[in-house]
């Protein structure tokens, strides 16, 4: 049974759905007037080789963007899409915002007390290296 099943994957996922998704662009892209009017061979190897590439491109850039949560608002919200939105996090949490602009440089003497605990350990005295 689950080797049925993952046959059935394969074969759709290397050969059914390419042919269709690049055979669909190509009817509505590609193809001139004449071919639909019957003055052009209706499917030839070359074509149906180029529709199968198309569709495998088309199909794993798809693939890649939904692993990668293109599709979602977080997303483009975190890309600059909602510039009046708080940034969020990787779980869509805001980011807390950082009041301390010498904090923003990399520089800890000022603002929230400047003490050792807001260095970073690689900071000397001052926010310098030593």
């Amino acid at each position: 049974q689950k080797l049925l099943v993952f046959g059935a994957s394969v074969l759709l996922w290397c050969f059914v759905a390419p042919i269709a998704l690049g055979l669909s662009y190509e009817i509505t892209a590609v193809k001139t007037s004449k071919w639909f009017h019957g003055g052009e061979v209706l499917l030839d190897l070359h074509s149906l080789v180029l529709s199968w590439m198309a569709g495998s491109a088309v199909l794993n850039v798809w693939a890649f963007f939904a692993y990668f949560s293109v599709f979602t608002r977080q997303f483009w919200a975190n890309v600059g899409n909602g510039m009046l939105e708080p940034p969020l996090d990787e779980n869509g949490n805001p980011v807390p915002a950082r009041n301390d602009a010498n904090a923003r440089r990399g520089n800890n003497r000022g603002g929230n007390g400047g003490g050792a605990a807001d260095r970073m350990n690689w900071q000397g005295k001052e926010g310098r290296v030593s």
